[in-house]
C-alpha cells in the first residue's frame, strides 16, 4: 500500500507567502481605491459648492465618498500591514486580525469578493497549528 505525500508545504514562512501576498494586493488596490473615493468626494462637492452645478444628490454623493473613503484607507491599511506581520512570521494577533478585517465587504475591503476569497484562505492558513507555532518563536 503506497501513502500520499502530505501536499502541504512543510516549511510556515513558505506557507503563508501566497495568502500573504494576496492580502497584499488587496491591501494596496484598496488604498488606491479609497483615494480615488476621497477625490470624487472632493470633486462631487467642488460642483455643488463652487461652481453651482448639481443638486443635492451630488452633494449627498460628495460627503458619502468623503466620509467613506478614509474608512476604506484605514481598513486597507490594516489589511496591508496584516499582510506584511503574516508573511514575516511577526505578530499572529494582527495577521489574524488583518484576515478578519479583508472579509468586510465595501467598507474594509474595496477588493469585495477577491477580500473575502483571500481573507478565508489567510485564516485557513494560520489556524494550522505548525503556521500558529512558527509566529510564538522568537
Amino acid at each position: 500500500m503506497t501513502q500520499v505525500p502530505n501536499s502541504r508545504p512543510s516549511n510556515p514562512a513558505t506557507t503563508v507567502k501566497a495568502p500573504a501576498i494576496a492580502l497584499r494586493v488587496c491591501g494596496c488596490i484598496g488604498i488606491f481605491l479609497s483615494a480615488g473615493a476621497i477625490l470624487f468626494g472632493l470633486w462631487f462637492l467642488g460642483l455643488r459648492f463652487i461652481g453651482g452645478v448639481g443638486d443635492s444628490d451630488i452633494q449627498m454623493a460628495g460627503i458619502f465618498y468623503i466620509i467613506l473613503g478614509p474608512l476604506d484607507m484605514i481598513g486597507s491599511v490594516i489589511i496591508l500591514l496584516g499582510a506584511r506581520n503574516m508573511q514575516k512570521l511577526q505578530s499572529f494577533s494582527f495577521a489574524r486580525t488583518a484576515a478578519i478585517v479583508a472579509l468586510i465587504p465595501c467598507v474594509c475591503s474595496p477588493c469585495g469578493i477577491f477580500g473575502i476569497a483571500f481573507g478565508i484562505w489567510a485564516l485557513v492558513v494560520l489556524s494550522r497549528p505548525e503556521v500558529r507555532s512558527a509566529f510564538q518563536k522568537p
